[in-house]
């Protein structure tokens, strides 16, 4: 008698199936293991896009106060003005950090900064509280 040569996984050569229907996972544990896996992915990659780290509150000479949370990953920050919100890419500057989204400026130099919208200084003088 003739025996069919098998491979690593047990399946007869010339056998056409592939070896994970030749041999199914016996319970459902690894399906929601690695359901659970990337979900939990999922969920992190979420995280990163939310401003992280320190609340930098700047006063301005006007009586504005602006609150800054710079992003390290992609170079961003937000920034809330009012009741509203920015997100802001870093841009390249001859000097000091700039960040923009093409309408909203915000620069700043050390502990100083100012804001501007569509070109206009808004926010002038503006110090960091610390």
């Amino acid at each position: 008698m003739k025996s069919a040569h098998k491979d690593l996984f047990g399946v007869a050569a010339g056998d056409v199936r592939h070896a994970w229907a030749a041999n199914p996972p016996r319970t459902s544990r690894g399906r929601l293991f690695a359901a659970v896996i990337v979900l939990f992915g999922l969920a992190l990659a979420a995280c990163e896009q939310r401003p992280v780290g320190k609340i930098h509150v700047f006063r301005c000479a006007d009586g504005a106060t602006v609150k800054v949370i710079f992003t390290e990953a992609d170079e961003s920050m937000t920034m809330y003005l009012g009741k509203k919100s920015y997100k802001l890419k870093h841009v390249p500057s001859t000097s000091g950090a700039k960040y923009t989204d093409g309408k909203v400026v915000f620069w700043n130099k050390g502990k100083e900064a100012f804001i501007q919208i569509d070109g206009e200084v808004v926010h002038d003088a503006c110090a960091l509280s610390e």
